[in-house]
């Protein structure tokens, strides 16, 4: 099954190009026979696909009606799948009203746990590993035992909650769509304190993928903690962790009307600088001492941002790019301009093409790193997921064509990542070893 997943390499392209795109369309995910340049060929495989919602198997379904037991769900999954290393389980939510358990080898179905709207962050473990924490669209925050997945507590906020919840000792602070900021008791769920923070005005706002900074005072032992809290009017919230109080706002700029300031990417802290995307206000780095603004670079629609230690990486709907620790673009490509002729899905014995199509469409992914091996993964929720060169930000692998990824791939252990389409088919791929540099866990920027 998943030897005719992927097939972008040129070498392969004239040889066995029909046969994998004829596999591609049994499997519902496309293929592409296009000359997409590559650098190399990324042994990247697909160890694992399950549609954890459905009773019955539901991949028949994409060669003609569905089963009596499988629902053929619309493509508006906006999940987050969360590893459980210790145990090598997938939690996630679907198209339902469950948190689902799934054995990460198998895809077996472990448990399904009832919550109040579907669940669309990732799970959030306590400091001992006991409890998890998650959110739903319909505005509730659950605590679970981790063992026996019984409710320890709900809470209940004023809207969707935001995939961006942390731990604060022993609190859980969150915020929620419209940009209230929760601080609860991780133990009882009782409300520390709430912040909220209205839109100036009534508009339409992004889908946020942004997180919250915890930034601790060196200067005393003593000195409280800070979080660093974005907002989409286009400004950061200095806030005292334990009391709530705002100490300090920083507005990146002001908006043209009708405009998108949110601040939907994730934040990034890079020599002493908090890095902040606005989608229309750029790309800006403040003084985290001060929260003073220090650079300000006119980049807009930026929605991923990430970070190695030492570049940054961004993401748009149509381009991905590197940045050096100044903001100053190291290079660019042009993700847009990447396209392929796929055959139409009902006929795949027909040699007609359709007209070429983007391969990377719809809102990025988040952007992992591997390091050692220079690689930067990045999904589309319309489209492909892609393996690039960090160094120069050429493709090394396509992935999915025609699959459409959520915006929350992460990580599945040391050499595999973990996505879900938006039709609710959970995927792992697993990276091949080249030597024993690769058995290593990889790094990369993960929101704290």
């Amino acid at each position: 099954m998943s030897q005719g997943i992927w097939k972008n390499e040129a070498i392969l392209r004239n040889r066995t190009c029909w046969a994998l795109l004829i596999v591609a369309l049994v499997l519902g995910i496309g293929s592409s026979c296009s000359s997409i340049p590559v650098r190399r060929f990324a042994d990247v495989r697909l160890k694992l696909i399950a549609q954890p919602q459905n009773t019955g198997p539901c991949l028949a379904s994409l060669l003609g009606p569905p089963t009596k037991d499988c629902i053929q769900w619309q493509p508006n999954v906006d999940a987050a799948p969360t590893y459980d290393f210790s145990r090598r389980l997938f939690f996630v939510g679907a198209g339902d009203d469950y948190l689902h358990v799934l054995d990460a080898d198998s895809g077996e179905p472990i448990a399904q746990v009832s919550t109040e709207g579907r669940v669309i962050t990732r799970a959030l473990f306590n400091k001992d590993g006991s409890v998890f924490f998650l959110g739903t669209d319909k505005a509730s925050v659950l605590a679970l035992d981790a063992f026996t997945f019984a409710r320890v507590f709900s809470f209940t906020a004023d809207s969707k909650i935001n995939n961006n919840m942390i731990m604060v000792d022993k609190a859980l602070v969150f915020t929620s769509a419209v940009g209230t900021i929760y601080s609860v008791n991780s133990e009882t769920g009782e409300l520390n304190w709430r912040l909220p923070q209205p839109l100036a005005a009534e508009r339409l706002r992004l889908s946020s993928n942004s997180n919250i900074i915890v930034a601790e005072k060196k200067m005393l032992a003593d000195a409280p903690l800070t979080l660093v809290v974005p907002h989409a009017d286009g400004y950061i919230s200095v806030i005292d962790a334990a009391s709530g109080e705002v100490k300090k706002r920083v507005s990146l700029g002001i908006s043209r009307p009708n405009g998108f300031p949110d601040i939907v990417a994730p934040m990034v802290i890079l020599r002493n600088q908090l890095w902040v995307a606005s989608y229309d206000l750029g790309l800006c780095a403040i003084d985290l001492t001060t929260f003073q603004i220090r650079e300000q670079r006119n980049i807009s629609e930026i929605t991923q941002l990430a970070s190695d230690g030492h570049s940054l990486y961004a993401a748009t709907p149509n381009v991905l790019m590197s940045l050096s620790d100044a903001g100053i673009i190291k290079w660019k490509n042009n993700i847009a301009e990447i396209s392929a002729k796929l055959a139409p899905l009902g006929y795949p014995f027909t040699h007609s093409m359709d007209s070429s199509k983007r391969l990377f469409y719809g809102t990025p992914s988040r952007l992992l790193l591997r390091e050692k091996q220079g690689e930067l993964i990045m999904a589309t929720s319309y489209g492909s997921l892609g393996v690039f060169d960090k160094s120069n930000g050429q493709v090394i692998k396509i992935l999915g064509n025609s699959v459409g990824f959520g915006p929350k791939i992460d990580w599945a252990g040391s050499d595999s990542i973990v996505a879900m389409s938006r039709r609710g088919l959970l995927m792992k791929f697993q990276f091949g070893h080249h030597g024993d540099e690769n058995k290593e866990k990889p790094t990369a920027f993960r929101p704290l």
